[in-house]
Order: structure tokens, then sequence, then C-alpha cells
């Protein structure tokens, strides 16, 4: 089964939250979203986008997280939702929603590898692949610190007709 490494059209929206204010808010926490439910201490916070760019996608970036606007959050979420938590924020007065993926799978070790500087590993990722079920469909992993969204192709079929999102069979890809 081929995996997908989840980026972001150029024209999808970038978002934009103060960061100090939600970890105040939120009592502090580390901020990554590391697989960890965050719903039962979310707030819905107030968004705006960078640059005061155009809302040009129906699906945007926060932090390397994929965002939903309400087309796509009531098209997909049934769907999604035992993939991860959808946490509303009010983007220029339209409710969007961050999926938190708390889906997540471990990488096959003997295929994966990671840079070494100084002759020690490092988090920096060499090389990385998967072994995932037909039911994963969407996952993060903690080989990475959580910090890339990967696929399959039942994920990219249920989106298609949803903008925003780019898919690279490189699973390096930034």
């Amino acid at each position: 089964m081929s995996v997908y490494k989840v980026t972001f059209q150029e024209k999808a929206p970038r978002i934009n939250i103060d960061v100090p204010t939600m970890m105040k808010t939120l009592g502090g926490f580390k901020f990554v979203f590391d697989g960890t439910p965050r719903e039962e201490i979310w707030k819905k916070f107030t968004a705006s986008l960078f640059n005061n760019e155009e809302i040009a996608t129906d699906l945007g970036e926060w932090q390397r997280n994929i965002c939903f606007n309400l087309k796509a959050y009531n098209a997909l979420h049934l769907n999604l939702d035992r993939y991860g938590e959808f946490l509303p924020i009010d983007l220029s007065g339209e409710t969007w929603f961050i999926f938190n993926i708390t889906h997540s799978i471990e990488a096959d070790l003997t295929k994966s590898s990671k840079e070494i500087i100084d002759g020690k590993e490092s988090s920096y990722v060499k090389e990385i692949s998967f072994n995932p079920s037909p039911e994963d469909l969407i996952f993060k992993t903690s080989y990475d610190g959580f910090m890339g969204i990967y696929c399959q192709k039942g994920f990219i079929d249920l989106i298609n007709g949803h903008s925003g999102l780019e898919f690279n069979e490189d699973l390096r890809a930034i």
C-alpha cells in the first residue's frame, strides 16, 4: 500500500492564532499536537490569516495541521472522527476546525533512519517508511515527533472535491 505525505498547496490559507494567548488560556500545555486529545480543554480561539491572504480553498494550514472550513467539515467529519478531533476556531467571522490527528502508527524501523550529527542520532528524519493497515487512512507518528501528516489513497479519495492539500510520495517532503 502506498503512503503519502500530506502537504499544503501554495494557495491554501495559512492560519494564525496567537500562541502565547492560547497557551495561557489552555493552562500552558506543551504546544505540540502529539496525538494527545485536546478537545476537553479547547476554547474557540480567534484566528487570522497570515499576510491578509484570501481564502481560496476549503482546507488550510495551522502549525502543520489541516484546517477545515464549515463546508469541508460538514462533508467529512463523520468519516474522519475516528482519526482525530475537530477543534473549532473563529476565522474572520467564520467557523473553521483544526483537525488534531490523534491516530498514530509506528514507523517501520527496518526502513527508517534519522540523520547522525556528531555521532548521535538526531530528530531529523533521513528515511521513513510505514506498514499501515487498510484502516489507517490518515495518521501521524512519534518517529518524526508527530510533525508530519501521512495518509493512504483512501483519504485522498475521501477528500476528493476539496482543495488545499497535496500528496507526496516522498515522505520526507516538507
